[in-house]
């Protein structure tokens, strides 16, 4: 019985590893999201976006957490958990499919200029 005990650890203990887990390695520089767990908690903030940001990698520590710093130079005081942040990915090119001007609203795809 105890060997059966001890095969099936060691086999639990080999998915596990060979699973491993993922540390993000992000770049001095690269822009990046923060996940604010706290929001999680809290019921009245339900739809709000969980992630803030983008903020630029300003250091890296050793052990997985990062310096961040802001878009306008200033640096946070405190170091991030590099398994709370996740790559930010710019738009750029992105054009609405639908511009909303005043009042009205016009569908680009339905246009025509005859």
């Amino acid at each position: 019985m105890k060997e059966n005990v001890e095969e099936a650890q060691e086999k639990q203990k080999q998915q596990h590893d060979k699973r491993g887990i993922r540390k993000p390695k992000f770049e001095i520089g690269e822009k990046v999201l923060l996940y604010e767990a706290w929001r999680e908690k809290q019921w009245s903030g339900k739809l709000q976006n969980k992630w803030k940001g983008p903020y630029l990698i300003h250091e890296e520590f050793g052990n997985g957490a990062y310096k961040l710093k802001e878009l306008d130079g200033r640096i946070l005081k405190t170091p991030q958990n590099g398994e709370w942040l996740k790559k930010f990915y710019d738009r750029r090119g992105f054009t609405p499919k639908i511009v909303i001007k005043g009042k009205e609203v016009f569908d680009k795809t339905r246009v025509r200029f005859d």
